[in-house]
């Protein structure tokens, strides 16, 4: 995918496609990394504690756990 680089104040900027920023999940008013190796420029998004929590719970917490309703105060110590 091509972009064009454009003046913006005393800056240039870019616009990014909406199909990478839903691929990404950002959104207006996300905050973003940048960085820069060689010739590329890296974009990251900055992610909250609250949306890194959730995509631990999400990878490493199998569903049933929230789900199970087993508990019911009677665990044993």
């Amino acid at each position: 995918m091509t972009v064009k680089v454009q003046k913006w104040g005393n800056s240039c900027g870019i616009r990014i496609p909406k199909i990478v920023l839903d691929e990404l999940r950002v959104k207006e008013g996300d905050s973003m990394d940048i960085k820069t190796n060689s010739n590329e420029i890296i974009l990251s998004k900055k992610m909250t504690v609250a949306e890194r929590m959730n995509e631990f719970n999400e990878e490493y917490i199998p569903k049933e756990y929230f789900e199970s309703s087993d508990v019911g105060g009677k665990e044993l110590w």
